[in-house]
């Protein structure tokens, strides 16, 4: 995350160069506390990198990711060009692919999600690829495909070792799973799940909200109950800002309202 921007780029290095001139004097001063000296001196090159990463990092959310988590997709995609675009190393690009995947998946626009999926490489990006490839086939009507990809996204899922990733994992495969089910018709078990997600703490981001309550109105909807599915759609068409959530949200509404 450092080479994105210029200025902590070059707070990394400059900083790095202070810390390895003040130990070549110290070195020179007191010749026998090399080896004292050079340890010290490791250790605040691995302190520099650490904190200079952390500020790129926040610096990223707040300036990138959190224009999707307001569902802000295109002014998303926009500024991650502009930070990730021309990058060349493989791990940057594999990275570029999959931020700019999660974009037009929120966008519905299944094309260039899957054109995407190609430039995810990095093995430690798969799981990235195989959530948007599933989106692609169920998009364009493909569920065997999708299932099959569900299923391998469901056992990575088990090995994951975070708590927090492996629980969003497993809401994506079910939420893909109802979404092909209630397409299908069936409707069993699905506004009970759209209820308890929508309640979870973990799921306050707004993206998340716009997401679930767009679901929830939809399968309303279909079921006939268009004064509950009111509430939900009309949280999403206000919230949703350039989302797919928010198109679908405004053409139920309109359905709805005829």
């Amino acid at each position: 995350m450092i080479n994105l921007y210029k200025d902590l780029h070059a707070a990394y290095w400059g900083g790095a160069l202070l810390i390895c001139i003040i130990a070549i004097v110290l070195v020179s001063l007191l010749p026998g506390y090399r080896e004292p000296v050079f340890l010290v001196c490791i250790c605040l090159l691995v302190v520099n990198m650490l904190i200079i990463s952390r500020i790129a990092k926040n610096r990223f959310a707040d300036e990138v990711l959190g224009l999707m988590t307001s569902c802000r997709i295109n002014e998303y995609i926009d500024k991650l060009d502009l930070r990730m675009g021309k990058k060349k190393s493989a791990i940057q690009k594999s990275a570029y692919g999959y931020m700019k995947a999660m974009g037009y998946f929120l966008l519905g626009d299944a094309e260039h999600e899957y054109e995407c999926t190609n430039l995810i490489t990095a093995r430690s990006h798969q799981t990235e690829r195989i959530k948007y490839l599933a989106d692609y086939y169920i998009s364009t009507g493909d569920y065997d495909e999708a299932r099959e990809i569900l299923g391998q996204l469901e056992e990575v899922a088990a090995r994951e070792r975070s708590d927090i990733y492996r629980e969003t994992l497993f809401q994506f495969i079910q939420m893909q799973d109802y979404r092909m089910r209630i397409n299908n018709g069936d409707y069993e078990g699905a506004e009970e799940f759209y209820l308890e997600e929508i309640g979870k703490s973990s799921n306050n981001i707004l993206l998340h909200q716009v997401a679930l309550r767009c679901a929830l109105g939809n399968l309303l909807v279909l079921k006939g109950e268009n004064e509950r599915a009111a509430q939900y759609l009309e949280f999403a068409s206000q919230k949703g800002g350039d989302t797919k959530f928010k198109k679908h949200a405004d053409e139920l509404l309109a359905r709805i309202s005829a």
